[in-house]
């Protein structure tokens, strides 16, 4: 049966933003670096010929953990000894890893509604130092800044930042 444009692009909304996360959790789980290229390329296969089955609404990350947790299980059953964890320890890194996604994503929405409510100034000064790469003397020449009030003001800005993000992760707890 083809597979529709509309399938395939609901799909990709859902991967792109989780496959380093997907990717991350493979390694954490491999104790050989080189098979975890394979066995991403190896589950994103499986996860597309599978997505009918995927329950729109759920948590995609754990569902796609939960595939590649079996992709590594079939390449220990194939490794020499000793290559791959126990797959004791890697069921319980799998459901940390879930979780750890989990408070990521919490963390992203919390982060981004702090940089929202931040001043423009300091949206900008962000936005020339990770967006742009710009060092801090380049963001005081563009800024016509010192580069200690630059540093400063990044101190202040990540400062901020962190207090917010704790404030919010606080809130989520609470309710």
């Amino acid at each position: 049966m083809r597979r529709s444009d509309r399938e395939y692009k609901e799909f990709l909304e859902l991967f792109v933003p989780n496959e380093r996360r997907l990717y991350a959790f493979i390694v954490s789980v491999l104790a050989v670096l080189v098979n975890a290229n394979d066995v991403l390329q190896e589950t994103s296969l499986l996860l597309w010929q599978k997505f009918r089955e995927f329950k729109r609404g759920t948590d995609f990350l754990a569902w796609a953990c939960r595939i590649a947790h079996f992709k590594v299980l079939k390449l220990k059953d194939k490794a020499r000894r000793g290559q791959l964890l126990d797959p004791e320890v890697i069921e319980l890194i799998v459901d940390e890893s879930i979780a750890a996604a989990a408070t990521l994503d919490q963390r992203s929405a919390a982060l981004a509604d702090c940089v929202s409510q931040l001043s423009a100034k300091d949206r900008q000064l962000l936005t020339l130092r990770y967006s742009e790469s710009a060092a801090p003397r380049e963001i005081a020449q563009k800024t016509g800044r010192s580069v200690d009030a630059v540093y400063k003001s990044l101190q202040r800005v990540h400062s901020s930042l962190f207090d917010c993000v704790r404030r919010r992760q606080s809130q989520e707890e609470d309710s």
